[in-house]
């Protein structure tokens, strides 16, 4: 049994020892070596696994690189029927493939989340998960929720009305 490049290993631990630059030397290297070997399941593993590196990273262009490198894992896994590699590949890209768009249309939304498009009747849960994707970061109460989906801003809001005073006629 072959285990692969001991670069891959190597850089493992030291992503997890938090040597970024070091990490990627190593799995540079063991992808370089498995695509000579034309070992495609130990390639699939190693661009997997530098693709979490850019990933976590996140610096420069290191978020396009890491799709780039888990398009590849994704069509290796599927070629050599890796489907448990497939499995997470395929939970890794829906999570980083952008934002959830939703757009109203009538009495529908159209979904728009990694190249899927889904078009939906209106409902309540969708208005409040527009409002939600709406306000990224944002504290809502559910009174708000309410208000803001059912169109009606919580500041504009119908408040209940108190009583008046008769005001007197008499002068003093």
């Amino acid at each position: 049994m072959c285990g692969g490049r001991s670069s891959r290993y190597l850089g493992g631990l030291a992503a997890l020892s938090g040597q970024a630059a070091a990490a990627e030397e190593h799995f540079q290297a063991a992808i370089a070596h498995h695509r000579r070997l034309g070992a495609r399941p130990l390639l699939a593993r190693s661009l997997h696994e530098y693709a979490q590196l850019l990933a976590n990273r996140a610096a420069g262009s290191d978020l396009d690189r890491a799709a780039e490198a888990l398009a590849e894992a994704r069509a290796i896994a599927a070629e050599c029927r890796m489907t448990k590699l497939a499995a997470i590949l395929n939970q890794q890209q829906a999570a980083t493939a952008g934002p959830l768009v939703l757009e109203r249309e009538g009495g529908y939304w159209t979904v728009r989340h990694a190249g899927t498009i889904a078009r939906l009747p209106d409902s309540l849960g969708l208005r409040y998960l527009d409002l939600l994707i709406r306000n990224p970061g944002r504290d809502l109460a559910a009174l708000d929720i309410t208000q803001l989906a059912s169109g009606t801003p919580a500041s504009t809001a119908p408040r209940p009305q108190t009583p008046r005073r008769p005001r007197s006629t008499r002068s003093g």
